[in-house]
């Protein structure tokens, strides 16, 4: 296993490794270490057990009163082998958006706008918007 940002004998540690342990099939993906850091990122931090900044000193990720507050929804983009996903799931909520079209189309229906099927059309209201505010002002 590569190197970790937790303490090897930490609870947060053991935590991740159980964790990996119940995804077997996930050991040969090469988007593994990415999914294991991200693990180790959000157990580490409620567990203030995390350590990237190297030194022990207030304003450091290890200071505890910094450390406990991890979003309970993450946004995981481009998981395309739901990696990541998978094993962020028993940790908080997850929201995946595989591109800007994912993320589009969840903020048009949020807004209560319907779907552009084309750029075509895009670029065909903009300027006849603008034609008419151009009209307007003249």
């Amino acid at each position: 296993m590569s190197a970790s940002l937790l303490p090897s004998d930490s609870a947060a540690a053991h935590r991740s490794r159980d964790l990996l342990a119940e995804f077997p099939q996930l050991s040969d993906l090469p988007g593994l270490p990415q999914a294991r850091m991200l693990v180790e990122y959000i157990i580490g931090r409620r567990l203030r057990e995390l350590d990237v900044s190297g030194r022990d000193a207030a304003g450091a990720f290890i200071d505890a009163e910094n450390t406990a507050d991890v979003p309970h929804r993450i946004i995981v983009v481009d998981d395309a082998k739901g990696i990541q996903t998978a094993l962020l799931r028993p940790l908080a909520e997850v929201a995946v958006h595989h591109d800007r079209i994912d993320e589009s189309r969840a903020a048009a229906s949020i807004a209560d706008v319907p779907e552009i099927p084309d750029l075509g059309q895009t670029e065909s209201a903009h300027s006849a918007a603008g034609r008419a505010a151009s009209a307007v002002e003249g």
